[in-house]
């Protein structure tokens, strides 16, 4: 797991294409980047495959750094996909399984989440 990435983020997308061990999560940055987050974001997608992104909000401390990184992430990636959406590039059923993979599912398959407890 590539944590944070910044300002790798398109070396850690590469490296995560290239070997099938490698993931990343760019969560710390997008605390630090704020209103830029959307521009990070968009830097992830480009080489990294979807499956291989794995979001947190990186919060430490304090209950808001929490909140802040989630509502930064939300924004970011609602803004980077809408967008795709909106040129026409994407379907928007494409931005939903992106997003879940994105928000959920990738962290579920990697961590082994879903399975059954002992």
């Amino acid at each position: 797991m590539l944590l944070h990435c910044y300002p790798y983020e398109r070396e850690a997308g590469y490296l995560a294409q290239a070997f099938d061990n490698v993931y990343l999560d760019g969560g710390l940055s997008i605390n630090y980047l704020g209103a830029r987050a959307p521009a990070f974001i968009a830097r992830l997608l480009e080489m990294a495959p979807f499956g291989k992104i794995l979001y947190s909000s990186d919060g430490f401390g304090p209950a808001e750094l929490h909140y802040l990184g989630a509502r930064l992430w939300r924004n970011g990636i609602r803004r980077v996909l809408g967008g795709f959406v909106d040129d026409g590039e994407w379907s928007e059923a494409d931005a939903i399984r992106v997003v879940d993979l994105i928000a959920h599912h990738n962290a579920a398959r990697v961590y082994h989440l879903d399975a059954p407890q002992r």
